[in-house]
């Protein structure tokens, strides 16, 4: 019998969702996970931590050269900065990733 994966979830604000920003198919996946593993009650910024097995099973993808693509990936969102609107009218702009550690 064939066990069912895990289904990801992600819960995203409608600023979010609406936001235009060029996304490949594999930056839009690796933030969708990375955004799956911050749990309702996270108050603050954390480290975030994934395995690139369970990356590549969650998306049924092949697993050649995954370490390498997901790595070109990770670079890339570095140089994605999103832009928040803060209550007093500021705004802060930060990178999508600060860091990435393989």
């Amino acid at each position: 019998m064939k066990t069912k994966e895990p289904q990801i979830k992600v819960v995203r604000h409608n600023d979010l969702i609406h936001s235009r920003f060029a996304w490949t198919l594999e930056e839009l996946r690796q933030v969708l996970f990375l955004l799956s593993k911050i749990q309702p009650l996270d108050q603050e910024f954390q480290t975030y931590r994934f395995a690139v097995k369970e990356y590549v099973a969650a998306f049924d993808l092949k697993s050649k050269d995954a370490y390498a693509k997901v790595r070109q990936v990770s670079k890339n969102l570095m140089k994605k900065v999103i832009e928040i609107p803060l209550e007093n009218g500021d705004f802060l702009q930060v990178a999508w990733l600060a860091s990435a550690r393989y």
